[in-house]
């Protein structure tokens, strides 16, 4: 049963004999509505604190979830760039020893003729 302070303020008791002082129970009546009142605006301020919280949390899981993908593809791509060197890197080694292999043979290939001419 919700309570609002305007209620407790308006509330009206039976008068009987050697009932509470009329004076006292409006008092406390009033003294009571005000907390009542109090309380509610309290935990109004705190409801709508709690709802920015929430908005807060929410959209900072967002950036969260935002900036985990963006790692793993950054991650993702790294991998991919390092892959992709390493296979470039094996490529100018093979053609180098290519080349290599090349220049070694053509060297001897005119050592042997230099030779032959020689004799």
């Amino acid at each position: 049963m919700k309570i609002t302070p305007l209620e407790i303020r308006q509330k009206a008791f039976e008068k009987v004999l050697r009932g509470y002082d009329k004076d006292e129970v409006n008092a406390f009546l009033q003294t009571l509505s005000q907390e009542w009142e109090r309380s509610l605006d309290e935990s109004k301020e705190v409801r709508i604190k709690l709802e920015a919280t929430e908005r807060e949390v929410s959209k900072l899981r967002e950036v969260e979830s935002s900036l985990f993908k963006t790692l793993k593809t950054a991650e993702d791509t790294g991998a991919n760039v390092i892959g992709q060197a390493n296979k470039t890197a094996e490529l100018i080694l093979r053609e180098n020893q290519m080349n290599a292999d090349g220049i070694l043979n053509e060297a001897k290939t005119k050592a042997k003729i230099q030779l032959k001419k020689r004799r």
